[in-house]
């Protein structure tokens, strides 16, 4: 068994090495949280033409 981590996002509890690690924050998510921010970030670049 691996060592668990805690969400930065939600605060729950995630395998430590199914975690998202975020170098320049230092955030680390679960799988939930890391599909979530980037369903934000193409939802904010799709307008100015950025995401293709």
């Amino acid at each position: 068994m691996s060592a668990l981590v805690t969400c930065s996002e939600c605060g729950r509890p995630v395998d430590a090495v199914k975690a998202w690690f975020h170098p320049g924050t230092g955030d680390t998510v679960c799988d939930s949280c890391h599909a979530a921010a980037h369903a934000r970030h193409a939802a904010l670049t799709a307008p100015e033409g950025l995401l293709r």
